[in-house]
């Protein structure tokens, strides 16, 4: 794992703080809740759908663009604010699989939300996955972060304490309630152990 340096020891070995990734968890869990909630209510929404419009090809476009709105507005939203066009791009392609899986009737419009809760699942489960293989290790000499994903590989970055020049410190509203930030230790050249 870390390779140390002569009369080096460990300090401190930790993973981000859990909360510190909320925003994924937050995420996630909107598409888990909403595609829940559209399966269970399906029959009653296209029942008040067909009361407006009584023909059912209309009814089933309307149900198919809702599917589309409700899985790309929070990811295009949320890429806005990551700076990561990542999630427009992967909730679009999800939306186009969901939408070619109903025209070729291999799945049943009702269905089409199990979809929208697997994705949310499984981001979730990738999110916690992601946050654990961090670790940010403190010696008597250096920082080490890495990032240690089993068979996928790892990175690691350290810099000496004689070699750090600043530190920036992040910490948000929730951050200063339980107690965790972000601390990005700085060197001459402008380069810290992570990024922003």
């Amino acid at each position: 794992m870390v390779s140390l340096l002569k009369g080096e020891k460990v300090l401190e070995s930790v993973s981000p703080h859990p909360i510190s990734f909320w925003p994924y968890y937050v995420f996630f869990l909107y598409y888990i809740i909403i595609g829940s909630y559209m399966y269970v209510k399906y029959d009653e929404l296209l029942t008040t759908i067909k009361g407006y419009v009584p023909i059912d090809i209309i009814a089933i476009g309307i149900l198919v663009f809702l599917w589309w709105i409700i899985l790309i507005i929070p990811a295009l939203i949320f890429s806005i604010m990551n700076i990561a066009w990542k999630w427009v791009l992967l909730y679009t392609l999800i939306a186009v699989v969901g939408t070619y899986l109903l025209a070729k009737n291999v799945i049943k419009l009702a269905d089409i939300w199990i979809l929208a809760v697997a994705t949310g699942v499984i981001g979730a489960v990738l999110t916690e996955s992601y946050r654990r293989s961090h670790r940010y290790i403190i010696t008597n000499k250096r920082i080490i972060m890495g990032l240690y994903m089993g068979l996928f590989g790892a990175r690691e970055r350290s810099i000496l304490y004689s070699q750090i020049t600043d530190l920036t410190l992040k910490q948000g509203f929730l951050g200063k309630i339980l107690n965790y930030g972000t601390i990005i230790p700085l060197t001459a050249s402008g380069l810290g152990t992570g990024v922003d």
